[in-house]
């Protein structure tokens, strides 16, 4: 989190040069709300609605989308850690959310809440 507001600064910096770039961060909420978490990165520095950059938070564990994705039932208060996801599962689920992330997107109904109102971020990446 440190690196935050410079990589940011960066970004933005590159972007009013024209250049095609996107800053995305991944990081969890852990205990926290996903709002909190939010609110803790717009302390370290101010986004705005024109910033090259996508925010995806996962209430709990990436993990947790993962294992959504792949269609099974988890929640946001359990860590999914455990088994370790395979390659080729991680692949799987980034497919499948790539899917949701399109317009008018048809999750599946294993699709966690941190995940469902993170998909307008998701289509920043394209």
């Amino acid at each position: 989190m440190g690196q935050f507001r410079n990589e940011l600064e960066a970004c933005r910096r590159r972007h009013e040069t024209h250049a095609n770039t996107m800053l995305i961060v991944v990081v969890d909420a852990d205990d926290n709300t996903v709002a909190v978490r939010r609110d803790h990165l717009n302390q370290l520095s101010q986004m705005v609605p024109t910033d090259p950059i996508v925010v995806l938070i996962p209430k709990r564990h990436i993990e947790t989308w993962i294992r959504s994705a792949l269609g099974e039932t988890v929640n946001e208060n359990d860590s999914y850690k455990n088994p370790e996801l395979k390659k080729s599962e991680i692949r799987e689920a980034a497919s499948e959310i790539h899917g949701w992330a399109r317009a008018n997107p048809a999750p599946s109904p294993t699709c966690v809440n941190s995940l469902r109102h993170s998909l307008p971020e998701w289509r920043k990446i394209g």
